[in-house]
């Protein structure tokens, strides 16, 4: 059996554990009443800001969790092998994420003027509108939503997330007249999620590409989210497959069309892929594919901190990317000490849904390390890892995405 990857795994077992009635509307009132994701950060900011996290980048996450919600699942991306402290921050998008928390705004802050007026942020809440209307073909077909902020620049940018959806809708398998069948319901559900998003002219030759890449593949990955990529200049189209067969790496690529050399990048990752148990990939595609790729390395499905053997897996991957020269020591040294779980302490009744949040204990978890290759540029590492601030079995919210 075919095992998931981290992030995707992460995915889905959180969609498990969740129920999938609706949620009610919140009151239109400051989180700093009731909360805010920020408290959570706030109480992990001592192992975020031991070698990973710097001061500033810190406040910038800040900026960002203090108007969400506090029952969201988050994560980072870090880039291992270079000396800056700083991440990237990742949010599951649910689906009243919007509706809830820009009310919630001081309408005299900064972050409130620039939410209200950038156009991004407005068809940004029109797609969660769209996935939260009963009946709609996104509310049937999305099954994830998530946001990243590229916290690397100190303007007003950084507000800006890139948006990554998944679908059930996805192209697979051997037989030729059900993959043609799939690929019509992908075109179409993508096809309408990314319009919310940008100009149908500017994805339509990215999303056939990406709907071609599916149907190559004939089931030996299969495909699980797409991500826009809203914050930065550029017009291609992320795809994330999952499953990809580790001995079968090169020929996928081969199959998929991918213009890099196939026999370096089997090179750079020697001593790394046996060391996996799970394998995903990551690759841009436009008219054609980009030869810009990502390789994700895993362990499975496990949402809860890895112990024992798991543990052990993820201190010798860390120690190989340290001596293949792609992770410095200090944040190998974060990373492998990051799994784990505490209890929130706040000043106040922190509750959702009627539950006391400080009673459930925020679980911490490496989720997956991406190597990232790319012509004319070094081989670089990153790791990503998050946490679950609540036990969302006993909360019962709907999960659009998570980490």
């Amino acid at each position: 059996m075919a095992v998931d990857h981290g992030r995707e795994a992460w995915s889905r077992r959180v969609a498990h554990e969740t129920t999938l009635s609706r949620r009610p509307a919140l009151a239109a009132q400051p989180f700093a009443r009731n909360g805010s994701l920020a408290d959570f950060i706030l109480a992990l900011k001592p192992r975020l800001c031991h070698n990973l996290v710097s001061e500033a980048c810190f406040e910038r996450i800040l900026t960002i969790a203090r108007w969400l919600p506090p029952w969201l699942n988050c994560g980072f991306e870090c880039h291992l092998n270079a000396p800056e402290k700083s991440v990237d921050f990742l949010v599951l998008a649910h689906d009243r994420t919007l509706d809830c928390s820009l009310p919630g705004l001081d309408p005299a802050s900064d972050l409130a003027n620039f939410i209200s007026a950038h156009p991004i942020w407005s068809r940004i809440k029109d797609l969660c509108i769209s996935c939260n209307t009963p009946g709609s073909l996104l509310e049937e077909s999305l099954t994830d939503i998530w946001w990243e902020f590229d916290l690397h620049t100190t303007s007003p940018t950084y507000l800006i997330p890139n948006v990554f959806m998944g679908t059930r809708e996805v192209p697979t398998g051997t037989d030729l007249s059900a993959v043609r069948a799939a690929s019509t319901r992908y075109r179409r559900v993508m096809g309408a999620a990314l319009s919310q998003l940008v100009s149908p002219a500017l994805t339509a030759e990215p999303l056939t590409t990406a709907t071609e890449c599916y149907e190559r593949m004939g089931g030996e990955a299969v495909g699980f989210e797409v991500g826009v990529m809203l914050a930065r200049e550029t017009k291609l189209l992320r795809l994330f497959m999952r499953n990809v067969p580790k001995d079968r790496l090169g020929d996928c690529l081969v199959t998929l069309g991918w213009p890099g050399s196939v026999e370096k990048l089997e090179d750079c990752l020697s001593g790394l892929l046996e060391l996996a148990d799970c394998v995903g990939l990551d690759i841009d595609v436009g008219e054609s594919i980009s030869p810009k790729v990502g390789i994700e390395l895993g362990f499975g499905r496990r949402i809860l901190p890895a112990q024992g053997k798991e543990h052990e897996k993820w201190v010798r991957l860390f120690d190989a990317l340290v001596s293949a020269h792609l992770c410095l020591v200090a944040k190998r040294d974060a990373l492998v000490g990051w799994p784990g779980g505490a209890r929130l302490t706040t000043n106040y009744d922190l509750q959702w849904k009627g539950f006391r949040l400080s009673d459930y204990p925020i679980y911490r978890a490496l989720s997956h390390i991406k190597i990232v290759i790319e012509p004319g540029q070094p081989l670089s590492a990153k790791a990503y890892f998050g946490f679950i601030p609540v036990d969302k079995v006993h909360l019962g919210c709907r999960a659009v995405g998570s980490l």
